[in-house]
């Protein structure tokens, strides 16, 4: 029997077109799985777009936690943080910044994948930099330590960002999950 006659026979009843219906719900399903990534990638960029523009900004100095950040969706692909370009500075060793990065980058990837599996479309992004939960966390320099350089940086950047923005993200993933076919 041709494929698009087949049946489902259950409790006596018939239903005739089981797998055209199930092709497409399937169909249908991925769409929204794809457009429900591209929502989490527009609500990363803003959640950086934020921590960029709104106090507490992300501290300044050298851009080498700037250039740190990565984000990873569950489909394995880099949309942040590919090459970084790290430059050379007193106590940020470039070897280590390409190290950090590469090791964080990989397991980005992996826990973004292992969530995509389990749950559906996700996103994973942050900063690879070994400094970067110090400069989130601090609160005032040590003596003889220079303090925040940015005007308008401070800490907990990242955390404000992402409690800042909570209902735009929510907006934009259901923004683009609505989003025609």
């Amino acid at each position: 029997m041709p494929a698009r006659y087949r049946s489902l026979r259950t409790k006596g009843m018939t239903f005739y077109g089981v797998d055209e219906a199930m092709q497409g719900l399937n169909q249908r399903l991925e769409k929204i799985k794809q457009k429900t990534v591209r929502g989490l990638i527009r609500a990363q960029a803003r959640i950086f777009e934020d921590m960029d523009s709104r106090r507490p900004m992300m501290p300044v100095d050298t851009g080498n936690l700037r250039r740190s950040y990565y984000a990873v969706t569950s489909n394995g692909t880099v949309i942040h943080g590919r090459s970084p370009n790290f430059v050379d500075a007193p106590n940020e060793p470039m070897s280590q910044l390409y190290t950090d990065h590469i090791e964080a980058l990989a397991s980005a990837m992996e826990e973004a994948i292992r969530i995509g599996i389990n749950r559906g479309p996700a996103i994973v992004f942050g900063f690879s930099s070994f400094y970067a939960p110090y400069m989130e966390n601090k609160t005032m320099a040590k003596k003889g330590e220079r303090s925040w350089i940015r005007e308008g940086s401070g800490p907990h950047f990242f955390e404000s960002a992402l409690k800042r923005n909570r209902n735009e993200v929510a907006r934009i993933i259901r923004e683009e999950a609505e989003k025609s076919t």
